[in-house]
């Protein structure tokens, strides 16, 4: 991990319980991008990944941001893979950044989610 402290916000951000500090930066694109996510909204992706880091059951995982029309903008990324059943057996991709690094009220912006293929 490269930056231990963004990283803390970010899962900070997803634990507190403020469900307006952790949105999607486009909901409909993302329904678009995965179909009809298999009966599932963009408001139940975001808030199984609330319930998933809050319990310890699912990581979230910090990478340098590489690809080049994103690394302006972030130097890192965060991911995480959901276990939804509908997904299965290798769950949902989704991938987020932090959008606002305020120690005391840290905002993350869900940015795509997808199968994941492996």
């Amino acid at each position: 991990m490269n930056d231990p402290e963004e990283h803390r916000l970010v899962v900070k951000a997803l634990t507190d319980g403020l469900t307006n500090c952790v949105y999607w930066k486009n909901a409909k694109l993302v329904k678009r991008l995965i179909g009809e996510l298999r009966g599932i909204t963009p408001k139940g992706i975001r808030d199984e990944l609330i319930r998933g880091v809050r319990d310890g059951s699912v990581p979230v995982r910090q990478k340098h941001e590489d690809r080049e029309w994103h690394s302006d903008d972030y130097e890192f990324v965060y991911y995480a893979v959901l276990p939804i059943d509908a997904f299965l057996p290798h769950g949902l991709f989704v991938e987020m950044v932090l959008h606002d690094d305020d120690p005391e009220v840290p905002v993350v912006v869900l940015v795509n989610a997808h199968p994941q293929t492996q």
